[in-house]
């Protein structure tokens, strides 16, 4: 096993990106950016430039930063395409649960599938009550309502992972009933927002998301490297947003400004994007 690496200044940082290919024009710089932004995260978006000596080519350092930048803004964009689409499921789910179950329906065990923990659900919903017990609606509930709380006012405290599950664990009758609202198969449904919740917290955690492979491949898609990149990620968020005008009119051109910003620096195939990628995001 081998030992861990000693801790290095910033100035050895820096020398350590020249020795390997990446160029610094302004130390100064350089050394500002490093003491905001870690040495361990920046060396991920040189990966793309990396050759078989371990060293990079034809790489500088504003360009990396840029690249990072780039990153963090797509990151944003991203969180700001799911929530409507958090929302949009949470709704239905709600929705069709409470009509067909009753308003407290999902805390029977019968109204789920056979691989539903129903005693670990129930350890989530008590973990979310304690979690956000000084929201109002949580107080309004525990002081009118004895802790009760509808479906459609519980969603409101699940995750989208919570949210994802639910919906697996529902019955597959069910599913079918809620993935139909989508114009889609209940399994593809379901692996979307399994797909979609993996992007959403990486997002959130500020994980790279530049020259990414992702593990999971949305069901529909064929097993192949373009297919494990952002790009079908964006397809599937496509075709799930809710509204199609909101979607076409300034989602897709924030996203195309946001390519043109920083298209001397970026590479569209390192997203898994081909050059005429505008038609095939359009709902």
């Amino acid at each position: 096993m081998k030992d861990l690496k000693p801790p290095i200044t910033y100035d050895e940082q820096i020398a350590k990106l020249e020795q390997r290919g990446c160029s610094t024009t302004d130390k100064e710089q350089t050394k500002k950016i490093l003491s905001q932004i870690n040495y361990y995260k920046n060396s991920a978006y040189l990966l793309p430039f990396k050759t078989q000596n371990d060293k990079y080519q034809n790489i500088d350092f504003n360009r990396l930063y840029n690249i990072y930048l780039f990153d963090r803004e797509l990151r944003n964009l991203i969180l700001e395409m799911i929530e409507p689409i958090e929302t949009d499921l949470k709704t239905k789910l709600a929705y069709y649960c409470a009509h067909k179950y009753g308003s407290e329906g999902y805390l029977n065990k019968n109204n789920f599938n056979a691989m539903h923990n129903h005693t670990k659900f129930l350890e989530t919903i008590e973990k979310l009550k304690r979690k956000q017990k000084d929201k109002l609606y949580v107080k309004h509930h525990k002081k009118n309502y004895n802790s009760r709380f509808p479906i459609w006012v519980m969603v409101e405290m699940f995750s989208l992972t919570t949210t994802s599950i639910f919906y697996s664990d529902l019955k597959i009758s069910d599913q079918k009933q809620i993935a139909h609202l989508y114009r889609i198969n209940y399994a593809k449904l379901k692996s979307w927002f399994h797909c979609i919740t993996i992007l959403r917290n990486i997002c959130a955690h500020t994980d790279r998301i530049y020259y990414n492979t992702f593990t999971q491949i949305p069901k529909g898609f064929n097993n192949n490297s373009r297919n494990r990149s952002l790009w079908p990620l964006f397809v599937i968020i496509k075709e799930l947003y809710p509204d199609k005008n909101t979607w076409n009119n300034e989602i897709l051109s924030r996203f195309k400004n946001l390519i043109k910003k920083y298209e001397s620096h970026i590479d569209l195939h390192h997203l898994g994007f081909e050059i005429d990628f505008q038609n095939d995001l359009k709902k």
